[in-house]
C-alpha cells in the first residue's frame, strides 16, 4: 500500500493556529498490489467469499469541492463462492472531460461532471464481457454529496458474444443436464427525458439433448417500450411474446408509487408447446413433465387493473408429484380468460385407478388483490407412503385464497371426506445405517421441520420465512370417517396456521370424534385422540392418541405420541407388567407369558416399529438379550421385517443372526454369519441359512471417522503412559566402580 498526499494548510508557530484551506487544490495518490480480497471476508458482516489478487491506482487533483479522479483496477484470477470468474479490468474517471485531462492539470482548470466506467471481464479466451458507461454526475467530497443529473447525457454499452452456464456458474444454478448459450448485445443513450435503448439476444438452451432456439430483443425510449421474446424456431415458435409499454420514465422516477397506472398490452402465443421443454426449470418436487400446451392470450390496460382475454388448453399432460409419491396422468385443463377473470372450466387428471376433476374461478378485486376459488374433487385417489397402508380417498376440497400487498390466506375446507384403508402395505425402504459425524437430509428438509440432534450449526437454521405474513386454515366441514380392515373412526376439527418473518404460529386440532382400529390383532377403543400443529416452529403435525382393550382381564392403554411421521408408542396396563410383557400379551392374546413363541413374538414386534417407535420396549429387548447389537431392516416389503442379534465374541471373532419373517423360497429364514479380523484392515466373512443359502467374503477396509481416530489416539496415549511407568519401575543401574573409566566430557 502506497499513500502520497498533498494538502494545503497554513500554520502559524508563533499563535499556534492550524488552518486547512478547504477550497484549494489537493492532491492524492493511492497505489494497492497484491492484495488478496479473501481479506475481505473477515471485515464484512456477510462476506462475500471472494478470492483472488488485487491491484489498483488512484489519483485525485483538484478542489474537493470538484475534484478530478481517475483509477485504474485489475482483479487476477477472481473466484466467488469457490467458483471461478475470471480477469476483472476497471478504468474510470471524473472530472474535466469525463478524464480526458491529466492528472498534473492546472488547478484552476474547470472540472466536469461526467463520470466515465470501462470494465472488462475475461473468463477465457471465449467468453468475455465488455460494458461502457457514462453518467453524469455532481460530486461535491468537502459537504460529502453525490448528485444525480438527470437531464444531462447519458450512456451504457454492452457486448457479450457468449453468455452461458460456464459463464454464469458463481452467481446461477443450472439444473443437471441443462446448458444454455446467448449472444447479447445493449446499447442505450440520451438523458432521462429523451434516451432511445436497444438489447438484442439469441441463442438457444439445452436439455438432455434437445435444443431449443431463444431470441429476446428490446427497444425502449423515454415513453414508449416493447419487449419481443421467441422461444423455437423463428418462422413457426412454440412460445412468442409481444409486449408493449407507454411509461414515462421520468414521471416514474418523481413518483415511483404511480407505477400501478402505467398502460401497457401483451400478446402470448403457444401453438402446441411441448411441456417436456420446462423440464429444466421444474423444481425437483415436479419431474417428468408431459403434454402439449396450446395458449392464445391478450392483456391491455392499466397494471394495477389490466383486462384479460384469450383461452390456455393442456392436453394429455403427465407430471409426478414426489412430495405425494404419485403420478398424474391424462392431465387436461381448460382456462379462459375474460377482462379481469380467470375461469377454470376443466380441470382432470388420473392416479392409477383413481380420479381427480375441479372448476375454479380467479379475479382481481380493486381492495382484496387476487382472489381465487377452487373446487376439487377426488374419487378413489390412491395415497401411499413407505411403511403405511394402502389407502384410498374420495373428498371434496374447497379452497379460496386472497394475495395482496399485505400478505396471503389460504382456506381449505374438506366435505364428504373418505379415507378407506385397504390390505397390505407399501414397500418401505431399507434402513440406514447410523454413523457418527453423518447426518442424513432429504431434498425438502423444510418440509419435514426435523431437527437433527447434534448436527453441526447452520444445519438447524430456521427456513426462510416469507416477507409478507401468511395465512392457512383447513376445516374439515364434514366428519373425515376411515375406515378399513380392523380400522373405523371419525375425525373433526380446524386448524390454522400464520407464518411471518418472525415467526410461524398454529392453533387448532383435529380431534377423533369416535372409533376404534386393530393393533397385533386386538380392537382398541379410542378414548381421545387429536392432531395438533406446533404452536410455534415447524409445520409438522403432531398426533397425541389413546386407545384402550382387554387381554384376559388385564386393561391395557397404548399411548401414540410424536410427528406424524414418526409417532412413538408406549405401552402400559393395570395391573402393571412390563412393555415387553405387555407386548407378548398382545401378540399371544393371553395374559399366559410362559406359552409365548419368542420367535414370533419378535417377528411382530420388528413390523410394529415400522411405523411406531417405542423407545421403552426397545430397551428391555436389548437388555434381555444381552447382545452388542439389534438392528431392523426389512425384505421387499414390511410384512418381511428381519432382525439382527450379533455378538462379539472375542477381538477378532463376530457371531450374528438373522431372522427373516415370511422369507421367500429363495432366502434363508433364519441365518447365521461370522466375521473374523485375521490382519488390521482384513476381514473374512461367511453366512449360511436354512435355505441352503450361503457365501464367503474377503474385505479390506479403511475407517477414518472422527470416533475411530479419537480411540486410536487415546489407545496411542494410554501405549505412552504405560511405557513411561515401566520405565520408571526399573530398577537403577550399579554405581561405577573407582576402578571404572570415567566418562569424556562434552
Amino acid at each position: 500500500l502506497g499513500v502520497k498526499a498533498r494538502v494545503p494548510v497554513q500554520v502559524s508557530l508563533r499563535r499556534g493556529e492550524f488552518d486547512w484551506k478547504r477550497e484549494a487544490p489537493h492532491e492524492l495518490d493511492l497505489a494497492v498490489a497484491g492484495t488478496q480480497l479473501a481479506v475481505l471476508d473477515g471485515f464484512l458482516p456477510e462476506p462475500p467469499h471472494l478470492e483472488g489478487r488485487a491491484e489498483a491506482e488512484l489519483a485525485l487533483r483538484g478542489r474537493l469541492a470538484a475534484p478530478r479522479v481517475d483509477l485504474r483496477a485489475r482483479i487476477d484470477d477472481m473466484s466467488y463462492g469457490g467458483r471461478w470468474v475470471g480477469d476483472v479490468d476497471l478504468r474510470s474517471s471524473y472530472g474535466k472531460g469525463g478524464g480526458g485531462q491529466a492528472t498534473d492539470a492546472p488547478a484552476s482548470a474547470k472540472a466536469s461532471t461526467t463520470a466515465r466506467a470501462e470494465v472488462d471481464l475475461v473468463h477465457d479466451p471465449s467468453r468475455t464481457l465488455h460494458a461502457k458507461a457514462l453518467l453524469p454526475l455532481r460530486v461535491d467530497l468537502l459537504a460529502g454529496e453525490v448528485e444525480w443529473l438527470r437531464a444531462r447525457r447519458h450512456e451504457l454499452e454492452l457486448e457479450a458474444p457468449k453468455i452461458d452456464e460456464v459463464l454464469l456458474a458463481p452467481v446461477l444454478e443450472t439444473p443437471e443436464g441443462t446448458r444454455f448459450e446467448l449472444g447479447a448485445q445493449l446499447h442505450a443513450e440520451g438523458t432521462v427525458e429523451r434516451f432511445t435503448a436497444q438489447l438484442a439476444a439469441e441463442g438457444a438452451a439445452t436439455h438432455e439433448g434437445r435444443r431449443v432456439p431463444l431470441a429476446l430483443a428490446l427497444d425502449a425510449d423515454a415513453a414508449h417500450q416493447s419487449l419481443e421474446l421467441l422461444v423455437g424456431d423463428t418462422l413457426e415458435p412454440w412460445v412468442s411474446l409481444n409486449a408493449e409499454a407507454r411509461a414515462s420514465v421520468s414521471a416514474l422516477l418523481d413518483d415511483p408509487e404511480s407505477w400501478p397506472r402505467v398502460s401497457m398490452a401483451a400478446q402470448v402465443e403457444s401453438r402446441a408447446f411441448p411441456l417436456r421443454r420446462l423440464e429444466a426449470l421444474m423444481p425437483p418436487e415436479l419431474q417428468g413433465i408431459e403434454g402439449s400446451l396450446d395458449l392464445h392470450a391478450a392483456i391491455q390496460g392499466e397494471l394495477a387493473r389490466p383486462s384479460l382475454s384469450g383461452t390456455l388448453d393442456l392436453n394429455d399432460g403427465a407430471l409426478t408429484v414426489v412430495p405425494l409419491r404419485q403420478r398424474f396422468e391424462s392431465i387436461e385443463v381448460g382456462l379462459t380468460l375474460d377482462r379481469d377473470r380467470m375461469r377454470l372450466s376443466q380441470l382432470e387428471a388420473w392416479a392409477g385407478r383413481g380420479f381427480i376433476e375441479g372448476k375454479g374461478e380467479a379475479r382481481i378485486d380493486a381492495e382484496r388483490g387476487l382472489v381465487a376459488e377452487l373446487d376439487v374433487v377426488a374419487l378413489n385417489l390412491p395415497i401411499r407412503r413407505p411403511g403405511m397402508p394402502r389407502m384410498k380417498l374420495n373428498a371434496e376440497f374447497l379452497a379460496q385464497a386472497e394475495v395482496n400487498g399485505e400478505g396471503a390466506a389460504l382456506e381449505i375446507g374438506i366435505a364428504d371426506a373418505r379415507l378407506d384403508v385397504q390390505k397390505g402395505n407399501a414397500s418401505a425402504p431399507k434402513s440406514i445405517e447410523e454413523v457418527e459425524g453423518v447426518y442424513y437430509v432429504d431434498l425438502l428438509p423444510e418440509a419435514s421441520g426435523a431437527w437433527v440432534a447434534g448436527a453441526p450449526a447452520g444445519m438447524n437454521e430456521p427456513n426462510t420465512r416469507p416477507s409478507q405474513p401468511s395465512n392457512l386454515r383447513v376445516v374439515l366441514r364434514d366428519p373425515l370417517r376411515v375406515t378399513g380392515p380392523g380400522i373405523d373412526m371419525s375425525w373433526d376439527g380446524e386448524v390454522s396456521a400464520r407464518a411471518s418473518e418472525e415467526k410461524v404460529s398454529a392453533k387448532g386440532a383435529l380431534e377423533c370424534t369416535s372409533g376404534h382400529f386393530s393393533l397385533l390383532g386386538n380392537d382398541f377403543t379410542i378414548s381421545q385422540a387429536a392432531v395438533r400443529l406446533p404452536e410455534q416452529g415447524g409445520l409438522m403435525p403432531f398426533i397425541d392418541l389413546k386407545a384402550d382393550t382387554d387381554v384376559d382381564g388385564v386393561q391395557i392403554t397404548a399411548s401414540i405420541r410424536g410427528p406424524v411421521s414418526r409417532p412413538t408408542l408406549s405401552l402400559s396396563s393395570q395391573p402393571s407388567y412390563s412393555e415387553s410383557d405387555i407386548f407378548t400379551m398382545l401378540v399371544t392374546g393371553s395374559s399366559d407369558l410362559d406359552s409365548a413363541d419368542p420367535e414370533e413374538v419378535k417377528a411382530r414386534a420388528a413390523s410394529t416399529l415400522v411405523a411406531l417407535s417405542s423407545p421403552g420396549l426397545q430397551a428391555q429387548l436389548n437388555e434381555a438379550l444381552r447382545v452388542d447389537k439389534v438392528g431392523l431392516t426389512f425384505g421387499d416389503t414390511t410384512d418381511q421385517p428381519i432382525l439382527s442379534v450379533g455378538k462379539q465374541i472375542s477381538k477378532r471373532l463376530y457371531a450374528e443372526s438373522q431372522y427373516h419373517f415370511n422369507a421367500p423360497p429363495t432366502k434363508n429364514s433364519g441365518q447365521v454369519s461370522l466375521r473374523y479380523r485375521f490382519a488390521p484392515r482384513w476381514s473374512l466373512e461367511t453366512f449360511i441359512g436354512d435355505a441352503a443359502v450361503g457365501g464367503v467374503d474377503i474385505f479390506w477396509s479403511l475407517a477414518f471417522d472422527g470416533k475411530l481416530s479419537k480411540a486410536l489416539r487415546e489407545r496411542r496415549e494410554e501405549k505412552r503412559r504405560r511405557e513411561a511407568e515401566e520405565l520408571k519401575s526399573e530398577p537403577e543401574p550399579a554405581p561405577a566402580t573407582e576402578s571404572a573409566p570415567e566418562p569424556a566430557a562434552n
